[in-house]
């Protein structure tokens, strides 16, 4: 087999152990990224952690385009939908806007944030008619939102990619400010949670190569998840790094089961010739809810900030996390199973 199998190569039990290996690597990114800006910041200038990601990018398009396996594709008989992608692009891009204005730049009911909602729901009454014609090929058809692995498995990324940021940001920020660590020593905190997330997908991924069942894991996950959010709510005050780095890996664990098995879910519940699109989907969902989390939990950490200190802030912003993590756990309950094909 080739090294990396593509999703339509593998059986669909054996995606689950490959699928583990991509939620290692993104767990690894997510933990080394504040490092690496940590020492930038140490040790350069902060503008570095902008200037690194020009030859970081270009050399991954490098890469990817020296060793990715391109598989054989058949030209499709109708054109992309360019119009559905451009208002769908849109209407995120005036949701991500409410979600960072509201309440702080302007008031909620102000003109600017209704114009925003008003802009969100045009564009995708417009994109979701796009859609449903049959001259262009839809970026996201509808009758795939409609199935309830793929409906269900993208709330589930949404709300729990949104629950993962609270960790990624603001437990950083916490560290420095309240903590007293430095911005590298504040990175290295987030290594246990990149270590709990590897050995969690890595053993998850082969118990699924050997039974075939998925559904259990994310809801596990993110229960762990919301679990490890109170408990860093509750162990705030202390302020000390070795509690929150055992919190982190707590978290880890709990999240190395939800995301890349919830990819799995909808690639098994979709035609082969679908795949694409399916993953594609979902991934979009699980980018959403990052950038709607970051921003949200923005909001709560300033607002909370302006009447308290760090840790209070911090603290808020992991309790509003945990509901997040525990509602993608109930909403995941109504999954449907459906075994894996064998080997």
């Amino acid at each position: 087999m080739q090294w990396p199998p593509s999703a339509t190569s593998s059986p669909p039990r054996e995606r689950g152990r490959y699928q583990g290996y991509i939620a290692a690597t993104f767990a690894g990114a997510a933990a080394l990224g504040p490092l690496a800006g940590g020492l930038l910041v140490d040790h350069a200038s902060w503008r570095w952690i902008f200037y690194v990601n020009v030859p970081v990018g270009a050399a991954a398009l490098l890469a990817l385009r020296a060793k990715l396996p391109a598989a054989p594709v058949e030209r499709p008989a109708l054109p992309l939908d360019g119009l559905g992608a451009a208002l769908l692009a849109g209407a995120t891009a005036a949701f991500i806007l409410v979600c960072v204005w509201g309440g702080q730049r302007y008031a909620w009911g102000s003109a600017q944030i209704a114009g925003l909602i008003g802009a969100v729901v045009v564009a995708c009454r417009g994109a979701g008619g796009c859609a449903s014609g049959a001259r262009q090929i839809p970026i996201v058809p509808l009758r795939m939102l409609a199935s309830p692995v793929v409906a269900l498995s993208s709330a589930g990324l949404f709300l729990g990619t949104g629950a993962l940021f609270a960790v990624t940001v603001f437990v950083p920020v916490f560290l420095q400010r309240a903590a007293g660590l430095s911005p590298t020593d504040a990175g290295l905190l987030l290594v246990p949670m990149m270590v709990g997330t590897t050995i969690s997908t890595t053993l998850c991924g082969r118990s699924i190569a050997r039974t075939g069942r998925y559904k259990h894991f994310p809801i596990i996950g993110l229960t762990v998840m919301a679990v490890s959010l109170a408990l860093l709510a509750a162990l705030v005050g202390q302020r000390s790094a070795t509690a929150t780095g055992l919190c982190l890996l707590v978290f880890g664990l709990g999240f190395g089961l939800v995301s890349q098995m919830l990819v799995v879910a909808v690639q098994n519940s979709v035609e082969r010739t679908q795949l694409g699109i399916a993953t594609a989907t979902t991934t979009f969902f699980r980018a959403l809810g990052g950038s709607v989390g970051a921003a949200g939990l923005g909001a709560v950490f300033a607002a909370r900030l302006s009447h308290g200190d760090i840790a209070q802030a911090a603290q808020t912003v992991f309790l509003v996390a945990a509901p997040l993590a525990a509602l993608a756990a109930v909403v995941l309950l109504w999954l449907p199973q459906k075994e894996l094909q064998g080997r």
